[in-house]
């Protein structure tokens, strides 16, 4: 697992596992595989992922609308 350190800023909007899911429109077990093989930032705090949602849409693109 890569752990890279992840400067937050302090009025970030931060996600958990679900949230990214949502947002990158794919399920939990894609994000974690995601977080795992260091595509996506994100700090694993204790037992739970954290991503900053800014730094997941600068990495993977900002997602398109919903129909």
């Amino acid at each position: 697992m890569k752990k890279d350190k992840v400067n937050l800023g302090p009025e970030e909007e931060i996600l958990d596992v679900g949230g990214v899911a949502k947002l990158l429109k794919i399920s939990n077990y894609g994000v974690y595989k995601l977080a795992k093989e260091g595509k996506i930032p994100g700090l694993y705090i204790g037992n739970k992922w954290r991503f900053s949602k800014a730094k997941i849409i600068e990495t993977m693109g900002k997602p398109s609308p919903k129909k």
